[in-house]
């Protein structure tokens, strides 16, 4: 039902990836996704990630699919678990090489960003892992994939945004006065929130920081190196606040540069 849906779309039919990546271990393959066939796959394991059993406030969705328009002009980072065949894990990929539009531009300014930043840079998101597989093995293939994207394209920067999946305002200034104490602020770019995801503030007590409200994703991001804009975006429709963060290649820690940036 869901893979024959999907097939009314031209761009989903037609669609092949920019760049060929295979890695492959015991019991994983993680590829590029070069089979249209797949995409009524991913996207029912994106819809289980993202938004079955959020109260999303969404129109016009049908299917229990989780796309947008970025899906067909991106490529997408897929680890297959090889006895099932199944996808268990997944990494959405903009490449400026390849597209002048990304997802984050929905919710932030980045035209500070964009005109500045020199060479390729790369969007992530989407970054999902199937529970039974959300182990440490198959994170480190997510980030091998990435790192082999990187160097094929040369990438200068990676950006993208990282959720926060709560609406408690208070707990969303101590993770912003945690990161900001720690220094992971981001100095540069000047990017501001756009109108409709903007969020009022009326909070002027003191917060303590609090070190364990960060999201997971957020933390693999600061240990590569990265740096975050401290306004977030508040997503109304999915209940969550969004950092975005951006990390310069040149200023990637060591353990990342030594483990994921190597042929």
């Amino acid at each position: 039902m869901f893979e024959s849906a999907l097939k009314l779309s031209p761009k989903i039919r037609k669609f092949t990836s920019h760049v060929d990546i295979l890695i492959e271990s015991s019991r994983y393959t993680l590829e590029t996704l070069s089979n249209p066939k797949d995409f009524g796959e991913l996207f029912k394991l994106r819809h289980q990630a993202f938004l079955k059993g959020r109260k999303v406030k969404l129109t016009k969705r049908v299917l229990p699919l989780d796309l947008d328009k970025y899906d067909s002009v991106c490529d997408h980072i897929l680890i297959k678990e090889k006895a099932s065949g199944e996808i268990v894990g997944t990494y959405r990929v903009l490449s400026s090489l390849y597209t002048d539009s990304f997802y984050s531009e929905n919710e932030f300014d980045l035209s500070p960003f964009l005109s500045s930043a020199s060479g390729n840079v790369l969007e992530l998101g989407r970054a999902c892992i199937t529970p039974a597989h959300r182990n440490g093995f198959v994170l480190d293939l997510l980030w091998k994939g990435v790192g082999q994207y990187c160097l094929k394209t040369q990438a200068k920067y990676l950006f993208g945004c990282a959720s926060f999946w709560d609406t408690d305002k208070i707990k969303t200034l101590e993770l912003i006065k945690y990161l900001k104490d720690e220094g992971h602020e981001l100095k540069s770019f000047n990017i501001n929130v756009t109108k409709k995801f903007k969020w009022k503030n009326n909070f002027s007590g003191e917060v303590v920081a609090k070190q364990e409200h960060i999201p997971a994703l957020l933390k693999s991001y600061l240990k590569a190196g990265a740096k975050v804009n401290l306004e977030p975006a508040y997503d109304k429709a999915f209940k969550c606040f969004d950092f975005l963060t951006i990390l310069d290649i040149d200023e990637m820690t060591s353990f990342f540069r030594k483990r994921y940036l190597k042929d």
